[in-house]
């Protein structure tokens, strides 16, 4: 089973996207059935329901979760018995309290709050490799095709290890183009798969349009690498694990740095050029071969570069500020622009569903709390829920 964890903003938007029976390219869906909820019986409920939730936490900016838990290809049938089993154990596993799970055939989409009836959250901590320990316990529970494990739980394939493409990537590659992201793991993945020397590795990728920047520790030491292409920059181990010092020795890429540090260097003073990047976040320069880079590699070489980021540039200039100043207040500013006092958590004496009850009593004791919370919200100025758009879906 293949499992993958998005956070995400809108209820509305995305429980109505995995409820509709066609998916964002308008392909009608196997199904699009509502198959294990504790949040409601509807979509519009659900909604309602993981609103309620979000208003409880307006500092959060992703107060949702999207998991997708996929059958391995070629795997039997999981039927919705199963389903409801596999969807309620991993929620548990993972911490989750109020979710909702539609299944689309072969694969189940969750929706679920990660923000708890206590205001706590939901922890994040090591989410994706908790999330693949659970998912590994699934299969072997319920009889389920076993997946090769990831980098995360089993260390020997960090040497082989590519960062997977995500949607937008997907999307460009169906439309035959590819992003400057994949082509230099491409580039990477070809070079390095027979032992060599790293300048060698370097000329080779210059020779594609890569340019390869060397970061130096002491005594000529290499302790990593950053790629350029079409005006992008990325990390090495943005790329994947694959592509970092440590796997390329133990691929057999060699470092003689009485030889090679020169022309190492070298190839830094190359790669020093200063990205070109419209306002519209479209790439102005373009390869030899005709590939530009898109809005997709925008994105991703901001997050490689790391720490550049308008948001983090604001949080450091506020470092210097009065502790004080810093502090959230308790009154909130609501939709219809009013100031009020956030609505109290439901009463400690209310009890949480224990692992122990069946599922009827868990379901019940759920939707009392959640009417707490319903109650306790003005929904003033509440909107009809969203066309679908950006979802992170994977459907």
């Amino acid at each position: 089973m293949i499992g993958t964890l998005h956070k995400t903003t809108s209820p509305e938007r995305l429980v109505s996207y995995l409820s509709a029976d066609s998916d964002k390219a308008g392909s009608p869906r196997p199904r699009a059935d509502l198959v294990m909820s504790n949040v409601g019986t509807d979509p519009r409920q659900i909604a309602r329901h993981l609103r309620a939730l979000t208003q409880l936490r307006p500092d959060i900016r992703k107060p949702l979760s999207h998991i997708v838990l996929a059958a391995a290809p070629n795997d039997r049938a999981i039927p919705d018995p199963i389903w409801r089993k596999i969807v309620r154990t991993w929620c548990k596993k993972m911490g989750y309290e109020s979710f909702a799970a539609f299944c689309h055939g072969t694969h189940v989409h969750i929706v679920a709050s990660r923000v708890l009836v206590t205001r706590r959250l939901v922890s994040d901590r090591f989410d994706y490799r908790r999330s693949e320990a659970v998912i590994r316990a699934l299969e072997k529970r319920f009889g389920l095709k076993r997946t090769a494990s990831s980098h995360l739980l089993d260390s020997s394939a960090k040497a082989s290890h590519v960062t997977a493409p995500c949607h937008a990537e997907l999307a460009l590659a169906e439309d035959g183009q590819l992003s400057a992201k994949r082509y230099i793991q491409t580039a990477l993945t070809e070079l390095t798969s027979l032992p060599m020397a790293i300048s060698d590795v370097v000329e080779a990728l210059a020779e594609l349009g890569v340019k390869t920047r060397t970061r130096f520790g002491k005594a000529g030491k290499i302790l990593g690498f950053s790629f350029r292409y079409a005006g992008y920059v990325f990390r090495g181990s943005s790329l994947g694990h694959a592509f970092t010092q440590q796997s390329f020795i133990q691929k057999g890429i060699t470092y003689d740095k009485d030889k090679e540090l020169e022309k190492l260097k070298q190839a830094n003073a190359l790669s020093q050029e200063k990205a070109v990047v419209s306002a519209n976040c479209e790439a102005q320069q373009v390869d030899p071969a005709g590939h530009s880079a898109s809005a997709v590699d925008v994105k991703a070489s901001r997050k490689s570069a790391g720490g550049n980021s308008p948001a983090k540039q604001n949080h450091q200039g506020r470092k210097g500020e009065n502790p004080d100043k810093q502090r959230r207040n308790r009154r909130v500013e609501t939709r219809s622009g009013k100031t009020e006092t956030r609505p109290k958590a439901p009463p400690d004496s209310m009890r949480s569903p224990s692992p122990d009850d069946d599922l009827h009593s868990f379901l019940h004791l759920h939707r009392a709390k959640q009417g707490l919370i319903i109650d306790s919200i003005n929904w003033t100025g509440f909107s009809q829920p969203e066309p679908p758009g950006d979802t992170n879906d994977n459907s």
